[in-house]
């Protein structure tokens, strides 16, 4: 019986290690769709937020151009966030197929084991408190999702986003029921509210030295990627103006 007993722990064991190995590689590629989605949302942010752009393509032979540039990116912002929130599958790398995993008190006590481990945790001060930074960005996570999917309006939120995915973007259907119409400072909401889950997800599994700063210095760089790319636009369709009115002008 004990034998048996050992067999069965055994056979836990293997199991959890092989979720968390899973769940190692999902975060990873979560962290991918998450930077992919912040970029995505800034560069929409400062488009819509400066007049000056919106100014120079009044009117422009540059306007079409810009319409498919913007809704690729709002379209790659939508598969990011859809991605995000796949339902629970053994292939997904979606926030509820992680939040499954972490269900597990074998897979949690495992990383925290692990966490332990992580570089420069040699002495016994130092592994304690990886150990508890992981348990603080689990729970971080798990709480964070749990408030958003508590809210009377995910629901919706959530039916609108994938409708705006399927009927928009993934298949050109029709006869579909009416979903209200997009609003792009609802998708930054779901993006805002994602962010942390993925952020905190990372850190508990993977550690990365615990440097949240980091993050706040992507999202920096994405706003002046952004910006440098849209003020390229402007200054480029104010020349092609330019050029167009001087030779109207010698005509």
């Amino acid at each position: 019986m004990a034998k048996g007993n050992g067999g069965e722990k055994e056979a836990r064991a293997e199991t959890a290690e092989q979720e968390q190995q899973r769940l190692g590689r999902l975060v990873t590629r979560m962290t991918e769709a998450m930077r992919e989605a912040s970029l995505m949302a800034a560069m929409l942010r400062v488009a819509n937020s400066d007049t000056s752009l919106r100014a120079a393509l009044h009117s422009s032979p540059q306007v079409p151009g810009f319409n498919a540039v913007y809704h690729a990116i709002l379209g790659r912002l939508v598969l990011a966030l859809t991605s995000l929130l796949d339902k629970a599958s053994s292939n997904r790398a979606s926030v509820p197929t992680a939040m499954d995993i972490l269900a597990r008190r074998d897979v949690r006590r495992r990383l925290t084991r692990e966490a332990a481990l992580w570089l420069n945790a040699n002495f016994p001060h130092r592994a304690a408190r990886n150990a508890r930074a992981c348990v603080r960005h689990r729970r971080r996570a798990e709480s964070t999702w749990n408030a958003i999917t508590s809210a009377p309006d995910w629901s919706d939120r959530l039916d609108r986003l994938r409708h705006l995915r399927d009927v928009r973007l993934t298949h050109a259907l029709f006869d579909m029921p009416g979903k209200p119409g997009p609003l792009y400072g609802w998708l930054e909401d779901i993006h805002q509210q994602l962010r942390p889950i993925v952020v905190s997800l990372r850190f508990a599994v993977h550690g990365d030295g615990g440097a949240e700063t980091d993050d706040e210095e992507e999202e920096e760089n994405f706003v002046r990627e952004s910006e440098a790319f849209w003020t390229a636009l402007r200054v480029g369709t104010a020349a092609i103006r330019a050029k167009a009115d001087q030779e109207d002008g010698t005509s």
